[in-house]
């Protein structure tokens, strides 16, 4: 079975404990790519955080952000899907 898609979650898994991205993850990241592989973001951040940190790492497609309820397409720079929450339910909820 060949691997056509790899997930990762960021902190503390792809990322140093910087924070930044290795020289070796970006590479393996560019490898992986490069032989048809996607490579998913997956984390509890935002999409606007994700931005940079795809950048260094090289990873042109999606992101899965907010726990799930964004995913952003990095190539495209663009919000694909959100799971929001109407603005009735938000007001209920503060009152």
């Amino acid at each position: 079975m060949a691997v056509r898609l790899v997930a990762t979650d960021l902190d503390g898994t792809l990322l140093l404990p910087d924070a930044t991205v290795s020289p070796r993850v970006a590479a393996a990241i560019d490898q992986a790519q490069a032989a048809g592989i996607a490579v998913v973001l997956m984390t509890a951040r935002n999409w606007r955080s994700v931005r940079d940190i795809a950048r260094a790492a090289g990873v042109t497609g999606l992101a899965v952000c907010s726990n799930g309820a964004v995913i952003y397409d990095l190539a495209a720079a663009e919000v694909a899907h959100a799971n929001t929450f109407e603005r009735d339910v938000l007001d209920r909820f503060v009152q």
